[in-house]
């Protein structure tokens, strides 16, 4: 059996697609080329504009974790080993790898364990704290961007953050996480965020990459 990475698309919470070419091209080569078996997963989006009608946290989530537990009842079947299930994520879909890998009760809402996660991986993630977030940047930035998909609620904004979940025995999985400089203070929260799981029992790291960019 293969060990197997599921991959979380980004786009903002608003767009993207499992099939999209960054997500099934190089990616995708690159670990199958390693002996895994890929999986790229969708979630239900949120709307372009506020005044759409559509869904907000916790959905993209959930349909996350479901998307997951399928993948573990199921990948045997395509030669992976559920026994052996990664996680990773880019920038939204960062954010959904973190509080998928942070939040036991998502999985538990689909009958899985978060021990299912033997690693994660958040690429660019587009939040890890948001109040913190909020407050570096005085209100600016990304805040419009949030209220969209997670609400203007500052008891969601700490639902939706990954470092609110960080905590001793909860079997968080190792988690690597990947920024560049300081876009979306990332120097400041991916650090903290790393180095908070490793003192909760998970070993962590965050990675500066210095010369790429968030699409890259």
């Amino acid at each position: 059996k293969q060990p197997v990475m599921i991959m979380i698309h980004g786009g903002g919470w608003r767009r993207g697609d499992k099939a999209g070419p960054a997500i099934v091209g190089a990616k995708m080569r690159h670990f199958v080329g390693r002996g895994y078996v890929y999986a790229s997963i969708n979630y239900r989006l949120s709307p372009e504009t506020p005044n759409e009608d559509g869904i907000q946290h916790p959905i993209h989530a959930q349909d996350c974790a479901n998307a997951i537990a399928w993948i573990h009842d199921h990948i045997a079947e395509y030669g992976g080993d559920p026994g052996q299930i990664h996680l990773m994520g880019h920038s939204a879909g960062g954010h959904l790898a973190g509080i998928v890998g942070t939040n036991p009760r998502f999985l538990k809402a689909a009958d899985k364990e978060l021990s299912i996660l033997k690693s994660n991986v958040l690429l660019y993630p587009a939040a890890l704290d948001i109040p913190r977030y909020v407050k570096l940047v005085q209100g600016d930035a990304m805040t419009p961007l949030y209220e969209i998909a997670i609400g203007t609620d500052d008891a969601n904004w700490r639902d939706a953050s990954p470092q609110q979940h960080v905590a001793p025995g909860k079997g968080i999985p190792p988690t690597l996480i990947f920024f560049a400089g300081d876009r979306m203070k990332l120097d400041i929260l991916a650090p903290a965020f790393a180095r908070s799981l490793t003192q909760a029992g998970s070993p962590s790291r965050a990675v500066d990459t210095v010369t790429l960019d968030h699409g890259q």
